[in-house]
């Protein structure tokens, strides 16, 4: 299967925009996280004051949580 990519850098996108997307994550500390966001957190909501998402990564049965200051670039994942 093909895969098109379109590649957002965060500081022109909404954490919001990626709600039940299938994105590329790639994190300050070097990590590349691939999968599903399954849930956002508007900033007001969370404890760190950041909007937040929730990743189901690909192949992995753990949810993995993000604020947007761990991430350095995210991108749509599309399948044709």
């Amino acid at each position: 299967m093909l895969e098109k990519r379109i590649a957002f850098n965060i500081y022109f996108m909404k954490l919001s925009d990626f709600f039940e997307k299938h994105v590329r994550v790639f994190t300050c500390n070097d990590l590349i996280i691939i999968g599903k966001v399954i849930d956002y957190y508007p900033a007001i909501g969370t404890e760190s004051g950041e909007d937040e998402i929730d990743i189901f990564p690909n192949g992995v049965n753990h949810i993995i949580l993000l604020k947007e200051s761990d991430i350095e670039f995210i991108e749509e994942l599309l399948s044709e």
